[in-house]
């Protein structure tokens, strides 16, 4: 993780970007994709529904948007590693 990061922010300054200005980037990045989400109508109670059913076998959600243009959500893919896997 910490070579992403610093691969990143050597990015973010060639670039043209301050080294100081690059975590709060990096938040603002990461609001604007929780707020995609968000916006997706059920998406959140979908993970969280899932995230109690099997909350006996620590899971891990991950979902991803090949299309953030699409607001009804179709282009999301949702996956769920149990801890049994990826322990």
């Amino acid at each position: 993780m910490r070579t992403t990061r610093v691969k990143a922010l050597a990015v973010h300054v060639t670039q043209g970007g301050r080294t100081q200005d690059f975590n709060q980037v990096r938040r603002d990045i990461s609001n604007d994709i929780v707020r995609s989400f968000q916006a997706v109508p059920g998406l959140i109670n979908e993970i969280q529904l899932l995230a109690w059913a099997h909350r006996g076998e620590s899971p891990f959600h991950y979902a991803s948007w090949s299309n953030q243009s699409d607001a009804g959500g179709s282009g999301i893919h949702m996956e769920m590693i149990l801890l049994s896997f990826w322990d």
